[in-house]
């Protein structure tokens, strides 16, 4: 097995939360060998789980879960004292979703931590999983001691997980981060011994453990908008995008990485995460002048890609969805991805009739899926404009 550890029974895990990262983490910890149980308050998802589904797409899973499951590695409930009573270490990774002024919204993680303090037994180690302000540990550790469980600790934990490549990413870690006091800190390291013993662990505090996830998210995202901004540069001016990024990505100091115009990035992470930094430095009193830059220039590279479709469409968006209804979709939802998202703006999801779907579905501008001149000759659209590329229609 990937990551194999030699099986221990006083490794028991719990994972409080069994949405895309909590399943994930849980998963892969009792592939590692421990033996996990993951919490939830949804008995659905608790039924779906035993049942051997997987509620997401996420390649590898569905059988890690099975297999794990069926080797008494991995078991799901939705009772807190089965999961929490006799666990060692307990993540939680439960959401932390914006709130209207875009901090995070942390009461799910609160309800989670007290629930954790009331139930763990004496010197049980707590791991927040889930992506918090800095500050937040330090704050939760406070919190517990107020409890009177003083004998817990907290440890900072983030994950770098990417959808689509999940599993992959957490079997074959970068790198690994963990803040918090010993032994805590190590205990939780420990766990994660046998996975890629070559990638650098990062022993640290809670605040940088906290911020080291932020900052990342952030610093792709702004990748992510500068080269937007680019290739608008490269559509005024008749530029090419591809031969832009590929040129600069080929500097080592940049990277190729993160270099694909689209349409805005997009997903549970990105928007979510700069929204709560700029808004975590906000209440610390501290100014920032890049990090609302890139939302901003986010906003516009969609709205680019909306007037960009209305000029594909002679102006005439009636009968669509509104600008403001389509920029709410995509925060309540976050499941667009860059090179999908603008499909849903002129409605090739149903939001229109039929014959306007027919007229429609053939008009596509694109952004991060990048089509080789071949494919572009042969793709059943109508009409195709590529962000980015100038003359090169």
């Amino acid at each position: 097995m990937p990551g194999a550890l030699a099986a221990d029974p006083a490794r028991r895990v719990a994972v409080v939360g069994t949405g895309y990262v909590g399943l994930v983490t849980g998963t892969c910890l009792a592939q590692a060998g421990a033996h996990v149980t993951c919490l939830d308050v949804d008995p659905k998802r608790i039924a779906t789980l035993k049942a051997g589904k997987v509620p997401f797409l996420e390649p590898g899973l569905p059988a890690l879960v099975t297999g794990n499951h069926q080797a008494g590695r991995l078991a799901f409930t939705t009772d807190p004292q089965e999961a929490l009573g006799n666990a060692h270490v307990a993540f939680l990774a439960v959401g932390t979703p914006s709130r209207p002024d875009g901090s995070s919204d942390l009461s799910y993680l609160h309800s989670a931590l007290e629930t954790a303090t009331k139930l763990l037994p004496k010197g049980a180690v707590i791991v927040i999983r889930s992506t918090v302000p800095p500050g937040t540990g330090d704050k939760l550790q406070d919190r517990v001691a107020k409890l009177g469980r003083a004998d817990l600790q907290l440890v900072s934990a983030p994950e770098f997980l990417a959808e689509g490549t999940a599993v992959r990413d957490f079997q074959n870690p970068d790198r690994l981060v963990f803040g918090g006091p010993e032994p805590g800190r190590g205990a939780v390291a420990s766990l994660f011994a046998s996975l890629r013993p070559e990638s650098p662990r990062i022993l640290t505090d809670r605040p940088t453990a906290e911020l080291v996830k932020y900052t990342a998210n952030t610093f792709l995202a702004a990748r992510v908008s500068l080269i937007n901004e680019i290739a608008r540069l490269c559509d005024a001016w008749g530029a090419d995008v591809r031969t832009v990024s590929r040129a600069v990505g080929l500097d080592p100091r940049v990277g190729a990485l993160f270099l694909r115009p689209g349409v805005g990035y997009g997903g549970s992470c990105f928007p979510k995460d700069v929204q709560a930094l700029a808004a975590a430095a906000k209440s610390a009193g501290i100014e920032l002048a890049m990090v609302p830059a890139i939302e901003q220039a986010n906003d516009a590279q969609w709205r680019y890609a909306f007037e960009k479709a209305r000029g594909m469409l002679g102006g005439d968006l009636s009968g669509k969805r509104g600008e403001e209804e389509i920029r709410q979709d995509e925060q309540a939802g976050g499941e667009g991805r860059e090179h999908c998202r603008l499909v849903g703006m002129v409605g090739v999801e149903g939001e229109i009739g039929e014959q306007q779907h027919r007229e429609f579905q053939h008009i596509v501008v694109e952004g991060a899926k990048e089509l080789d001149d071949e494919q572009w000759t042969i793709a059943p659209f109508r009409e195709q404009r590529e962000i980015g590329r100038g003359h090169r229609q």
